[in-house]
């Protein structure tokens, strides 16, 4: 798992889950769990199970490029609603503390 770059991303992002950790800085479930105790311990975050809305794709809304025509807000909005399951399951939610912030550190 690249630990250094996940703790220097984390205070920049809202909330991730154990999924996106996984996939984004590598590293399986269980070694993930036991760093994410061992910095809630520390109270560098905050862990929380939330529902949260699954998503059926992992494609983009769209992709819009610097010169090219863009999308009216109305269809850039029916995309998204289409990636977005109706369906809620709960997650773990992992959100930095001001511990994490780079002026603490």
């Amino acid at each position: 798992m690249n630990y250094d770059q996940f703790l220097k991303d984390l205070p920049r992002i809202p909330a991730m889950t154990i999924d996106q950790v996984c996939r984004y800085y590598g590293g399986q479930p269980e070694v993930v769990r036991r760093l994410l105790r061992s910095l809630q311990a520390s109270g560098s975050v905050v862990l929380t199970t939330e529902l949260i809305r699954d998503r059926i794709a992992t494609a983009p809304i769209a992709v819009i490029k610097p010169g090219g025509p863009s999308l009216p807000a109305g269809e850039i909005a029916y995309r998204a609603q289409q990636l977005w399951s109706d369906r809620f399951s709960p997650k773990l939610i992992i959100r930095a503390t001001s511990k994490l912030s780079p002026a603490n550190r």
